[in-house]
């Protein structure tokens, strides 16, 4: 997932953003869920590796944002409109763009859930 040619986007965005404990979907930051970064624009489609176009995602919350694509393109979408409007604002998400994602979040893991069963 995390194939960066330049891992100094990190760096960068962690100098913006602040080296986050929580992700920008809301999963939790832990040794076993490191931080990835994810191209906005797809690099199979032109997207460039750079802070403009990168969200900080967990592993975790990468390969589910990557599943989403496949199954709810919808979903995906909104995912990405909410990742550009954190790049655009230049700072770490505000609350209130967190608690979207955590109720984002929360709504996907049910989802998630009941189609295992």
């Amino acid at each position: 997932i995390n194939n960066m040619k330049n891992p100094e986007i990190l760096i960068e965005m962690y100098k913006i953003y602040g080296k986050p404990t929580v992700d920008w979907m809301g999963f939790q930051v832990t040794k076993n869920n490191r931080i990835t970064y994810h191209h906005i624009k797809e690099d199979r489609n032109g997207g460039t590796e750079t802070v403009e176009n990168g969200a900080l995602l967990t592993v975790k919350a990468h390969q589910l944002l990557h599943k989403l694509e496949h199954t709810n393109e919808a979903e995906y979408q909104e995912y990405q409109y909410w990742f550009r409007v954190i790049n655009d604002m230049k700072q770490r998400p505000s609350d209130e763009i967190m608690h979207i994602m955590y109720t984002k979040k929360k709504k996907l893991l049910e989802q998630t859930r009941a189609k295992q069963k």
